[in-house]
């Protein structure tokens, strides 16, 4: 009885939607028990293929929704793969930009407290300029001065004179006349001559003191690949007391602070980049473990220099030795990691 009844409400819904026209419905009273088995036949058919195509709707949703699924897995993947490739890709396109010249550097921002006292003292250089005055002059009068300022006086009578002298003047030329000085005056003439020489240059002592100063230090190193076994390898520098941009160098007593090239950088001077150091390097020449170096060479801050900055080796030579910046070859070999022979030539003055 409730197949009759759940065959009948199927049909309901089926028949009208599939039935061809003029196909009779069950409760027609005219419709015989055959006719009515036929209909049901009829009806188990529409169902199966109804149920079919349900299947295969449900069954094309669920491949639909697997494939989509993995489409969407898939997806993530390439976008993951992608991001690693390009953050991947960022480091030689980084260094391929970079291979070129690579710059480092460091800031250096130190304060100060000196307190000096200074002894009395003979002005060296005024008692070269006393000398070179006083040989004028003898040149011009054949004799020795009675004093300093009758020097001054006969230099602006005759200064232009006096400009040709000392253009023309050479090093071995004021020894000579030096040494004839001392040659052929009397013991007592030539020792009031050197006292006479002594006063006009004599500094009473002073104190020198600056509570606080500050300092700045700014080097750029630069380091290029050139060829194979070719690199070029440079620092540039400036360092500066405070709010002092007048290019005077500080004298700190000694020879390293004289203002001349070997010292550009390595005393506070001005706010000035000054080329530090400017060389190439070949190396494994002839494929022998030897190489050679041109350029401004790297020899200041050596060992054990570095140690009072902190700081690695900065230069080949011993600071103790050689703390001055100068241009020169070297050619080396290595005999091994620990042992490595030197040939060194420089020029560390030159004023023709």
């Amino acid at each position: 009885m409730l197949r009759k009844i759940f065959v009948a409400t199927i049909a309901a819904i089926v028949v009208p939607l599939s039935m061809p026209q003029g196909t009779a419905w069950a409760d027609d009273a005219a419709l015989t028990a055959e006719e009515l088995m036929q209909q049901v036949e009829w009806l188990q058919v529409q169902m199966t293929t109804l149920m079919k195509q349900i299947r295969d709707l449900q069954e094309g949703n669920e491949q639909t929704t697997a494939k989509t699924e993995d489409l969407e897995e898939r997806t993530a993947y390439l976008e993951d793969d992608v991001e690693d490739i390009d953050d991947r890709l960022m480091i030689p396109e980084r260094h391929a930009a970079l291979d070129r010249v690579k710059f480092t550097g460091d800031l250096r921002v130190q304060a100060h407290s000196i307190s000096a006292d200074v002894p009395d003292f003979v002005n060296g250089m005024g008692v070269q300029a006393d000398i070179v005055n006083t040989l004028f002059y003898f040149g011009g009068t054949g004799q020795l001065p009675p004093d300093f300022d009758t020097v001054d006086q006969f230099i602006q009578d005759n200064y232009s004179d006096y400009l040709f002298y000392t253009d023309n003047l050479t090093f071995d030329q004021l020894k000579a006349a030096v040494g004839m000085i001392e040659s052929n005056l009397p013991a007592d003439q030539y020792a009031a001559f050197m006292q006479a020489l002594g006063q006009n240059n004599f500094v009473s002592g002073y104190d020198n003191d600056n509570d606080l100063v500050y300092t700045t230090r700014l080097r750029l190193r630069m380091e290029a690949p050139v060829a194979k076994d070719v690199k070029f390898s440079g620092r540039l520098g400036m360092y500066k007391v405070w709010s002092n941009s007048t290019g005077t160098q500080v004298f700190d007593g000694q020879p390293t602070s004289i203002a001349w090239d070997g010292t550009t950088v390595g005393v506070p001077n001005s706010d000035v980049i000054r080329v530090e150091r400017a060389y190439m390097d070949w190396t494994n020449i002839g494929g022998l473990p030897m190489y050679l170096s041109v350029g401004r060479r790297p020899s200041t801050g050596g060992v054990p220099l570095n140690f009072r900055e902190d700081e690695p080796r900065g230069g080949t030579p011993l600071g103790s030795l050689i703390n001055y910046q100068f241009d020169g070859i070297t050619l080396g070999y290595h005999f091994n990691e620990q042992s490595t022979m030197r040939f060194c030539y420089g020029v560390g003055f030159e004023s023709e």
